[in-house]
């Protein structure tokens, strides 16, 4: 068959949405089947960072440079110029479509929770997914949790659903402590020892209450951790200073501002744990990716986190400040147990696997061809 993919996120930095689609096309266009890919991308960066190209994977530039144009007019013309049997729609679908289609449902949490995004992504937003939702034959979600909560709130037949959690690079693995504190020496200048954050920092993620805890741990531990926070601040964490002030803690929080995927592993390895207490999430990559670097997590026991941590992690309510202080106390206070979790982290960590998804995906779209 010939398949496209359309991709919205790649080769802007953008974190989950992005490394997803990279790694399903580099895995995709690797796996032992005879189809072939062309991939749609909106900005020539985009197509420069689509991996594999050559006798099987494709990459075109959409064009004019205006998005709602070049997805509502040139794809269509771009799928049938290119005889597409299947399309499939890695984040939000085009308008208009003349081939079979997958749809991947990241998460529901632009219904579910709306006042995590600005009012005018979020209008452009659902009508989008909504579209996608309806239009496909296959739509993959990205967790168990994600497929109720999809099922549950639009009513799509179960036979339109399949479950296709993401992958972690091989990039993420345990390193000498050691060597993996120099490295974050040298690069990022941290030689205390510290709890980390690894994602955005916006309102969902639970940044404030993290920030909070952190404070009420170091008051009743006297432990020297810092806090490292290693993403891009979002329009909805103005607050962030102001609320570094008044908690006193500004000499105890490094934030490092966007890291990329090849300088993710020595922060993860030289971590004494990763804390994750976001609000809600499709899948969480990061929680993944600590446990395979082996670096005990503390994460939150709402949406499809404690489905992805399974035993692994020391699961905690995000809305409870003093569960969160509590948990870092009880992990960074107890060797025997962060040696018990890093063992069963590494165990839960082997279970997401790239090949697997690009498996499952080939699956979907085959089924798609089929209906």
């Amino acid at each position: 068959m010939r398949i496209g993919i359309f991709v919205a996120c790649l080769g802007r930095n953008d974190a989950g949405p992005e490394t997803y689609e990279r790694e399903l096309i580099s895995h995709i266009g690797a796996a032992p089947n005879g189809h072939d890919y062309h991939v749609y991308c909106f900005t020539k960066a985009a197509s420069k960072a689509v991996p594999g190209s050559g006798d099987r994977v494709s990459a075109h530039t959409l064009w004019p440079g205006i998005r709602p144009v070049s997805a509502s007019v040139t794809l269509p013309l771009m799928l049938m110029k290119h005889g597409i049997d299947v399309y499939h729609a890695t984040f939000v679908p085009a308008p208009f479509q003349s081939a079979k289609s997958v749809f991947t449902m990241h998460d529901v949490s632009p219904f579910t929770h709306p006042h995590f995004y600005p009012v005018n992504i979020r209008r452009r937003l659902a009508p989008l997914i909504q579209r996608g939702l309806r239009s496909a034959e296959v739509i993959i979600c990205v967790s168990e949790n994600c497929r109720q909560t999809t099922q549950e709130l639009f009513g799509i037949d179960s036979k339109r659903l399949v479950v296709v959690p993401h992958g972690v690079s091989g990039d993420f693995k345990p390193l000498d402590k050691s060597a993996a504190a120099q490295r974050v020496k040298e690069k990022f200048n941290i030689d205390q020892p510290y709890i980390l954050y690894v994602g955005k920092l916006e309102a969902r993620k639970n940044i404030s209450r993290l920030l909070r805890a952190y404070q009420q741990f170091r008051d009743e531990t006297k432990l020297p951790h810092k806090l490292v926070l290693a993403g891009r601040r979002f329009w909805d964490l103005d607050d962030i200073d102001s609320t570094i002030s008044k908690l006193g803690i500004r000499n105890d929080i490094i934030e490092l501002g966007y890291v990329p995927d090849g300088e993710l592993a020595p922060l993860y390895s030289a971590a004494e744990v990763f804390v994750f207490p976001s609000l809600w999430e499709g899948f969480g990559f990061p929680i993944v990716e600590a446990m395979k670097c082996g670096t005990p997590v503390i994460t939150s026991n709402v949406s499809c986190l404690p489905e992805v941590a399974g035993d692994a992690a020391e699961l905690i309510h995000p809305e409870s400040t003093e569960e969160i202080a509590a948990a870092m106390a009880k992990v960074l206070g107890n060797s025997h147990l962060r040696e018990a979790m890093v063992r069963k982290g590494l165990v839960q960590a082997a279970r997401f696997t790239w090949q697997e998804t690009a498996r499952k995906t080939i699956s979907a779209y085959e089924a798609a061809a089929s209906a």
